[in-house]
């Protein structure tokens, strides 16, 4: 199935643009409501002023260590930046898009940029300073230690 694209007479190209802008906002309102909580939510922003998305990710308790995992595909591993502020991780990171081709003209454009940033609070205290990351096809994993892990002991009944 073809959808053609036509345009009805005095309809503009920003008219399409708003209509766009309009939808993607209605998007991010509804995933923000039904799976980010009723809440309001603060719109995080990088240096240049663009909005960054939540980085989606899983925690894990491996009982001595936390693991969190981050799906970033196409995200260059030195564009990916994570630090460790007592027991709250940060995962930022950005990927650009570079367009090589000259001369199309684009009906939408939407891979020109995506910046992400999520700050992860633990339950636990964690050694900050044992904390180990890796980045293997698209995929961060970030290892944080705990400071005072549970240990399982037996205790005799008397």
């Amino acid at each position: 199935m073809t959808t053609d694209i036509v345009q009805t007479p005095g309809t503009t190209v920003s008219d399409r643009d708003d209509l766009w802008a309009q939808m993607d906002r209605l998007v991010r309102e509804f995933q923000r409501d039904w799976f980010g909580g009723s809440g309001a939510t603060a719109v995080v922003r990088d240096p240049a002023g663009l909005e960054l998305l939540p980085a989606l990710v899983d925690v894990e308790d491996h009982g001595t260590s936390f693991e969190i995992k981050a799906d970033l595909p196409g995200v260059p591993k030195d564009r990916v930046d994570v630090r460790v502020f007592g027991d709250v991780v940060q995962i930022r990171g950005a990927t650009t898009a570079v367009q090589t081709e000259k001369g199309p003209s684009y009906v939408r454009r939407e891979r020109t940029y995506q910046g992400f940033q999520r700050a992860i609070e633990l339950p636990e205290p964690v050694l900050g300073e044992q904390v180990e990351a890796r980045f293997e096809n698209g995929t961060l994993t970030v290892t944080i230690p705990k400071a005072h892990p549970v240990q399982e002991r037996k205790v005799p009944v008397a």
